[in-house]
């Protein structure tokens, strides 16, 4: 038996496999429908998953079937130990993108997805499953931070958020393929693929926060507050609605 000599802080959570050294030797793992908390006054230990020797394959939730041992304090129980023995943190690659920010009308729906697969999905709007259905008239007009989280199968919690802009878009002109703005998200100015000769840009509660005239392919943003705004624009042929991100 070897001894693992690990230093950290009071509340720390720590990550330990065993593997053995020798191919020809196995891990005992028993299959179990949740993980297990084991503890004491001083540590809290949690089983999760059996890996494979090659680290490619997780197999969730799963218990070790052996007996683990632990001390506390400035030495080992006895008088002998081990020289320190390196240990290697494996990441997790799971990711997760819920998207772009996005706005949506007000009698709109949007379905937003994590991988399948995993546990402990937590939604922002009280969802517990890998999907969420968003419905605007539920969540009212104006701009709402959309967060969720899950646990992958190695124990790591996995998070992302979005905004999702509710307005009253009943009404708006499809956009033409010859005109359009860019870039989107915007932090400095906006440009236009052709001249405009009046501009209102406004926030998602209605408000006027920009307004101009005259000909121009180019405004400037820098002094709006981040989010999503709506752009009403007026060119020599045609008027349209565009929809944009301030970043």
């Amino acid at each position: 038996m070897s001894l693992l000599e690990i230093y950290h802080f009071n509340g720390d959570t720590l990550g330990i496999y065993f593997q053995m050294t020798n191919p020809n030797s196995k891990i005992s793992y028993k299959t179990i429908p949740s993980p297990i908390s084991r503890s004491t006054n001083e540590i809290e230990i949690i089983t999760g998953s059996g890996v494979s020797t090659n680290f490619f394959n997780n197999y969730y939730p799963r218990d070790l079937n052996c007996g683990a041992y632990f001390h506390y304090g400035n030495r080992p129980v006895g008088d002998c130990s081990t020289g320190k023995i390196p240990v290697t943190a494996y990441v997790s690659n799971t990711a997760l993108n819920l998207g772009n920010d996005t706005i949506i009308d007000i009698a709109d729906t949007l379905i937003l997805c994590c991988p399948t697969g995993y546990s402990n999905y937590n939604w922002s709007i009280g969802t517990v499953n890998d999907t969420a259905l968003i419905i605007a008239n539920n969540l009212g007009f104006g701009i709402h931070y959309i967060s969720t989280s899950f646990t992958d199968s190695i124990g790591c919690c996995i998070s992302d958020s979005l905004i999702v802009g509710i307005a009253d878009l009943v009404g708006l002109k499809e956009l033409k393929n010859d005109f359009f703005s860019y870039p989107n998200p915007a932090t400095h100015a906006l440009n236009f693929s052709k001249d405009v000769q009046s501009l209102q840009i406004r926030s998602l509660l209605g408000n006027t926060v920009l307004s101009q005239v005259g000909t121009f392919n180019k405004v400037g943003i820098e002094h709006l507050p981040k989010g999503l705004y709506i752009l009403d624009i007026t060119t020599s042929t045609d008027r349209t609605t565009l929809k944009f991100v301030k970043d």
